[in-house]
């Protein structure tokens, strides 16, 4: 849920969807169809400037810091953590570059009536633009002049021509788990960026949780945003 105010963005976030809330840290529950930072639209609201609004709101603060080392893209739901402070935002921005932060996601696929989703796989590969296309942010295998990009995959549930399943990148690639699914055939549903044809309200792909220490004292921290309501729906309706 998002409220609107006279703040200078006109929107910031509600209390429910703080998952979690230290001196360093904020991690918040992003919605589907908000963009995690400012786009060239200066006009069109955002989940940063939506968090900034919040302090201000609550702690009315003279020079509130925050920090993004994490994005999801626009129309995937679920966590996003930002810093709420300098000391901390190097060693945060390193542990995702370094893959020191475990990221876990579920997803709604559709796949071939003749295609056989199996318990677990795996896929490594080199993703690059599409020069193929005229959409240039698609990305694809590639043979050369791509970035490494590996992603696990395991089904939890099976359906008719879809599944749900949970996605563990191990690399931070534009649009990893995406592309790695459609190059599978198992397309998320919704996403027709990537060549999904079942209807969906919107891309069913939600960040379910991280993992990482705390970059202040070393604590073991897990954030999970709980399964929104239209990722709920479409689920109960593959039942």
């Amino acid at each position: 849920m998002l409220s609107t105010s006279d703040t200078k963005t006109c929107l910031s976030i509600t209390p429910d969807q703080i998952l979690y809330e230290d001196s360093y840290l904020i991690a918040v529950n992003k919605p589907a169809g908000l963009p995690t930072q400012p786009t060239l639209d200066k006009k069109r609201q955002n989940l940063f400037d939506a968090v900034k609004s919040f302090f201000t709101l609550r702690d009315n603060p003279e020079d509130a810091y925050l920090g993004m080392p994490h994005r999801l893209d626009v129309e995937t739901s679920g966590v996003v953590l930002f810093t709420k402070s300098r000391e901390v935002n190097p060693a945060m921005a390193q542990a995702f570059s370094k893959r020191l932060i475990q990221k876990k996601y579920i997803a709604l696929i559709e796949h071939p009536a003749d295609f056989t989703i199996p318990e677990y796989w795996e896929i490594k590969n080199y993703l690059g633009r599409d020069k193929t296309s005229k959409k240039i942010d698609r990305f694809v295998a590639v043979r050369s002049g791509g970035k490494c990009a590996r992603t696990e995959f395991k089904l939890l549930k099976s359906f008719a021509h879809t599944a749900l399943i949970e996605a563990t990148p191990h690399t931070g690639r534009t649009h990893q788990i995406r592309a790695h699914l459609s190059g599978y055939q198992t397309p998320i549903l919704g996403d027709t960026f990537y060549g999904a044809t079942h209807t969906a309200p919107r891309v069913m792909l939600h960040a379910l949780n991280l993992r990482f220490l705390h970059p202040a004292n070393t604590a073991e921290i897990c954030i999970e945003a709980p399964v929104p309501r239209d990722f709920k729906a479409v689920l109960l309706s593959l039942s």
